[in-house]
This record gives C-alpha cells, sequence and structure tokens, in this order.
C-alpha cells in the first residue's frame, strides 16, 4: 500500500511539474526583451571579460549572470536565447523542489506557481533566476554538507555570485561552516578536515569574486551617487520594507484601500514566521541575517522589485526545507515558565492559541508560507498569459520596423533607457549618446561628463548618411511636438519602469548640434 502512495504522488508531481513547465514554456518563447535584461546581453556581447568586470562596477551585481551570457553572446546565439537559459534553469529548480523538498505537495506546487517561479525570475530573464536553483540545491544538499563539503562550497561560492541581495545569506552560512570545522576538527578524520577546509575556502573565493568588483559600486553608480543617505531615510525605508515586499507581490496597478489591507496582512505573516522559526536556532538565523542584508541592500540603497521580492519569500522556502535536518532548541519551554493569570475568558482563549501555533510551529510555518506563496500568484499569472498574447516590451517590435525600413549602419541619436533594449536585437545598425559624446550599446550608469564637447559630437555624427533621433516615452503626451516623427509604436505591459512608447523622429545635426556650436 505504501508503494502504491508513493507512486500516485509521484505522477501528480510530474503532472504539477510537467504543467508549469509547459506554461512557463510558452511564455520565454514568447518574452520581449525589455531594458534590464538586454543590458546584461550587450554588457556581454560587447565587451571582454576583463571589460565585464570593469563595468560590473558601475552595475553593482556580481559576474556569474553575465559570464553565462558571455558563453552564449561570444558563440553564435542572438539575444532571444535570454528567456531560454533562465527557463532551463528555473525548470530546473522547480524539478528540485517538486521531488526533492520535504513538504507537503500543496506548498511545492504554490511555489511553483508562485509570481516568482512563473513568471517574474523565470520567463523574465534576470540574474535571480540562478538564485532559484542555487538556493534549492543548497537546501537538498544541507543535511549532506559533511558528506560533500567541496560540492556544498561550490553552491555557496555559486550563490554568493548571483545578487548582493543574498549576502546576508551566504555570510552566516559561512559562519557555519567555519564552526563546524572546527567542532569536529578533533573527532574527523584528516581527510574529512582537508575536504572541510577545501569548501570553506572555495566558498570564500567566491565571497571574493563577488565583493572585489562591488567595491565601489554605490559612489560610482550615476544614480546612487546622487542618493542622500541619511539616518532618517534608512530607518524609513526599513520599516516599510515588510509592506513594500508584500506590495510587490500583489503587483496591481491600481492600488486601493483593499489592496493595502492584504499586503498588510501579508506583512504581519512574514513576521510572524520569524517568531515561529527560532525553535530551531541556525535556520532561524539564517532568516535574520538574510533579511538585515536584504534590507539593507534592496530597500535602502536601492529599492524593492517583484524580482527581489519573489527571492525573498523563497529564502523562506529555503529556511524551512533545511530547518528540517535542524534540531529544536529550548525556544517552546518559555511558555511552562509563565502561569497566565487572566482575568476574562477570551485573554485566555487567545493565549491559548498562541500556544497551540507556537507548540506546532514548522507546520503552522509551512501554511503561512503556502498562504503567502499562493497570494502571488494571480500577479505571474496576469503577467505570463498578457505575454502570451501580447508583448512585454516594444523592444522586439520596434527593431523589426527598423531592419524592414532603414539600412544597415544607421545611427540612432538616443537615451540611456532605449539602447539596450534594441542594441539587443540590432547588430548592425549604431547607437549614440548625445549626453556622453559617443557610440555605445548599453547604459554605463556613469555619471554625465561636466564639459561635454559639441565639436566633437559634431564631428563624430557629420560623416553619417542616415542619422535619426530615437526616444521613449512612459506615457504618449511626453512625446516633443516639435520634432518629425517618423513612426511611433505603442506596445508593453505596464511593468515598473518599462516603456511603452518608441519613437524615431528625425535628427537635423545642423540644427541641434551645429547650431548651438556656431551661438557659443
Amino acid at each position: 500500500m505504501e508503494k502504491k502512495k508513493l507512486n500516485k504522488n509521484t505522477a501528480v508531481c510530474i503532472a504539477i511539474f510537467a504543467l508549469y513547465a509547459l506554461l512557463s514554456l510558452i511564455g520565454a518563447l514568447n518574452h520581449e526583451l525589455w531594458y534590464d535584461e538586454a543590458q546584461a546581453w550587450t554588457i556581454t556581447r560587447d565587451n571582454t571579460i576583463g571589460g565585464i568586470f570593469h563595468q560590473l562596477s558601475y552595475e553593482g551585481h556580481p559576474p556569474l549572470w553575465y559570464l553565462i551570457l558571455y558563453v552564449f553572446s561570444h558563440t553564435g546565439f542572438e539575444c532571444t536565447v535570454i528567456p531560454i537559459i533562465s527557463w532551463v534553469i528555473t525548470a530546473a529548480a522547480a524539478a528540485v523542489v517538486m521531488f526533492k523538498a520535504p513538504f507537503h505537495i500543496v506548498t511545492k506546487a504554490a511555489l511553483l506557481f508562485s509570481g516568482g517561479f512563473l513568471f517574474f525570475n523565470s520567463v523574465m530573464s534576470r540574474v535571480y533566476c540562478l538564485i532559484n536553483l542555487l538556493a534549492v540545491l543548497t537546501a537538498w544538499l544541507y543535511p549532506k554538507r559533511k558528506a560533500h563539503p567541496i560540492l556544498f562550497g561550490i553552491l555557496i561560492a555559486l550563490l554568493a555570485n548571483t545578487h548582493v541581495c543574498i549576502s546576508g545569506f551566504i555570510g552566516i552560512m559561512g559562519i557555519f561552516m567555519i564552526t563546524d570545522l572546527f567542532k569536529g576538527f578533533r573527532t574527523n578524520t584528516a581527510k574529512q578536515n582537508a575536504a572541510e577546509i577545501a569548501g570553506l575556502a572555495i566558498s570564500g573565493a567566491g565571497v571574493l569574486l563577488m565583493v572585489i568588483p562591488l567595491l565601489h559600486s554605490v559612489s560610482l553608480n550615476g544614480t546612487t551617487s546622487k542618493f542622500n543617505y541619511t539616518f532618517r531615510f534608512a530607518v524609513g525605508a526599513a520599516l516599510d520594507s515588510f509592506s513594500d515586499i508584500s506590495m510587490s507581490l500583489l503587483l496591481y496597478d491600481n492600488k486601493n484601500l483593499f489592496m493595502f489591507f492584504v499586503a498588510g496582512i501579508m506583512a504581519v505573516l512574514l513576521f510572524a514566521e520569524f517568531i515561529l522559526m527560532r525553535h530551531k536556532t541556525r535556520p532561524f538565523l539564517m532568516l535574520v541575517f538574510f533579511t538585515v542584508f536584504y534590507i539593507i541592500t534592496s530597500q535602502i540603497l536601492w529599492y524593492t522589485i517583484q524580482n527581489r521580492a519573489h527571492i525573498f519569500v523563497l529564502m523562506f522556502f529555503v529556511t524551512a526545507w533545511i530547518a528540517e535536518s535542524e534540531p529544536q532548541n529550548g525556544a517552546g519551554k518559555i511558555w511552562t515558565k509563565f502561569n497566565f493569570k487572566t482575568e476574562t475568558k477570551a485573554i485566555e482563549n487567545i493565549i491559548g492559541f498562541v500556544q497551540k501555533l507556537d507548540k506546532g510551529y514548522m507546520r503552522y510555518f509551512n501554511i503561512i508560507l503556502t498562504a503567502v506563496l499562493i497570494v502571488s500568484v494571480p500577479a505571474g499569472a496576469r503577467f505570463l498569459f498578457g505575454d502570451y498574447i501580447g508583448s512585454f516590451s516594444p523592444s522586439k517590435k520596434a527593431a523589426e520596423y527598423i531592419k524592414n525600413n532603414f539600412p544597415a549602419n544607421t545611427v540612432f541619436v538616443t537615451e540611456d533607457e532605449v539602447v539596450p533594449s534594441l542594441a539587443a536585437y540590432l547588430l548592425d545598425y549604431r547607437f549614440y549618446s548625445k549626453d556622453f559624446g559617443r557610440f555605445y550599446t548599453y547604459n554605463e550608469h556613469k555619471n554625465h561628463p561636466e564639459n561635454l564637447s559639441y565639436e566633437s559630437i559634431y564631428n563624430d555624427l557629420k560623416d553619417c548618411e542616415n542619422v535619426y533621433y530615437i526616444d521613449v516615452h512612459v506615457e504618449i503626451d511626453f512625446i516633443p511636438s516639435n520634432r518629425k516623427v517618423v513612426y511611433i509604436i505603442r506596445d508593453g505591459m505596464p511593468y515598473g519602469g518599462n516603456i511603452c512608447y518608441v519613437e524615431i523622429s528625425e535628427f537635423d545635426l545642423d540644427k541641434e548640434i551645429k547650431s548651438v556650436i556656431d551661438k557659443g
């Protein structure tokens, strides 16, 4: 009977995974690149390895995702391969979850169909897909880390090189690796100690590889260098963190009182997870360290977006998985030390309910986690099916129009917000930044030069036969009325700062540049 039950559960897991993989694959095959996705591709396509590491100081990202894209972009693949890469990686993570995670099948299915796995960190192709896979692999290997210390060290090193929002989790894992080494050093064999030291060294090298390119990112990045990081600002951002994460998981355009109410409940539930997890010391510390560094990197120094909000929830799943192999501490004994004397039956009932929750802490932790994951499903489904029937970004359609209507080597004078999305698709066309006075294919995130030479701009463009101005707008009302528009496209889904309008107009070099020189 047990064997029959196991086979039935396996069949259900296979069906859920197949449905998930099919839905997300259709999305990946139909996805159009937007700015952040194309930015990573053009950085890797148009740079050497050394150039990539130099640019990462301005990007503020570790190198792993860029090195993967470098392999594809330098072996003949076009940019349309990016969503397939992220889909393969997240599908592998989904398989690990579905067939290896020690949770109820409802919890595992909720993770697969949550917004992060269904769209935002799978079909939308960014570095976060790597966290999906490496984080669940780390949780799976964690109980067997003593038997495979080198492999575990490699996983930690790779995970460290995904995104800085994961740095708190990496830090506490490193501390645990050190304490494990010291605890067992005398009883371990020499071979075991050597393997654990090697694993620790590998993970340490991975951390260094992450840290070195990012040492001066905050000051070098043209956006963050202008932020005014005050104590008051930091405290306010930290206090808003859980509500911002909850609203990002919901992701509805029309934010009303009901949506804020739901987000508030979700924020309270996420906070309650910490209280429940206190029974398992290491997982509790993992959650605390991860959350603190997440708030610092993604809420204070930058801001929460949908991709990172889903990573935040994923790490609750990962720590709950790790908690399955960790011993319980004495946190639950606190209730035996108090003699509650209450005057009303209602207060007694409330205390009794809290005691019941605390006694079955892991069960209720997983119930809350499942509920939060389910609440995020509609947003992911909305974007996934929206990508089926329409365009996520106008980049591909605009690029096709350019290929059909403009000769190769046409120069487009443009802004930082548009160039990666089009340059990723258009290898035979050139783009010129009037703000920086140079040809480029990606936003370098540098501060604008103080003394820009219009003579230099004129000399760069005077011998170009076909020069047009291309710009992007979130709203059509922003399009300047003094330009002769050649082409305009309205397309794309409203996501964050995603561009919906692309406008191509005639560029008069004498009027826009030469006249400024003459007046000067």
